[in-house]
């Protein structure tokens, strides 16, 4: 077999050498980031209409829409969370039991009943 070559042991860096290593990271990162593009970002929300937008997502939806379609996005998470053929009795269970105690919190009461 072949020897292997001993190792050169390094000797622990200094907290000089460290501060000096962070600063000059922190430059690199610095100047990266400011070399970027600078362009505006124009693909989200409306800076004056973000709580509106929020409430039509069905992560965040509060009621079922007045019209009453249900996006395909919130009605396979509610497949995910209530559908028989997905989740186990003790997990249906604690689903709505999840459910009622939320509302309960928040004073829904009808809807902690009906949960």
């Amino acid at each position: 077999m072949a020897e292997e070559a001993p190792q050169e042991k390094k000797a622990p860096m200094t907290d000089e050498e460290r501060l000096a290593l962070c600063q000059k990271l922190d430059q690199e990162l610095d100047d990266f980031i400011n070399s970027l593009e600078k362009k505006r970002y124009t693909e989200g929300w409306p800076e004056d209409r973000w709580e509106e937008e929020m409430d039509k997502h069905p992560f965040f939806m509060k009621t079922v829409p007045e019209n009453g379609d249900i996006s395909p996005l919130a009605e396979g998470l509610a497949k995910l969370k209530y559908d028989p053929e997905e989740n186990t009795p003790v997990e249906l269970a604690t689903s709505y039991k999840e459910d009622g105690n939320f509302n309960f919190k928040h004073k829904n009461y009808r809807l902690a009943i009906l949960g």
